[in-house]
């Protein structure tokens, strides 16, 4: 159960990629359209589904309990969101707590899916299936 689990959380992650995550800048898009947008510079996003489809595939060829691959892919997008603040800061002056109240209003709900999902990824991975005896 544990393992569908995981499999449906990776997938919500995976999927949050291509939901609204922004409404600022003059943008209004996905992760995706932000990972390619010029003005942003965030190529780095596409780190995000890279390693969600890396952690499904290996998730679903796999029995065995992958929880170091699974609790990176749940970080990511918190790192990845820390990061974006570290960089608003930089580019204003601020620290990244004034960053985040300021971008705040401008985020979409796909940030929080991705934030989340995440979380609930990383969560997940601290605790063995059931009748596990392994790792």
């Amino acid at each position: 159960m544990k393992r569908y689990m995981d499999i449906f959380l990776g997938l919500v992650l995976l999927g949050s990629f291509f939901t609204p995550w922004s409404k600022f800048f003059g943008l209004k898009g996905s992760g995706l359209e932000l990972a390619t947008s010029p003005q942003i510079q965030g190529g780095a996003l596409f780190v995000i589904p890279a390693v969600s489809a890396l952690f499904l595939i290996s998730r679903l060829m796999s029995k065995g309990h992958l929880r170091g691959l699974q609790m990176l892919t749940g970080l990511l997008p918190l790192i990845g969101f820390i990061g974006g603040l570290v960089f608003i800061g930089q580019k204003t002056n601020s620290s990244p707590f004034d960053a985040f109240s300021n971008v705040k209003a401008f985020l979409d709900w796909g940030v929080y899916l991705a934030l989340s999902s995440g979380l609930a990824l990383f969560i997940s991975a601290m605790f063995k299936p059931r009748g596990s005896r392994s790792v």
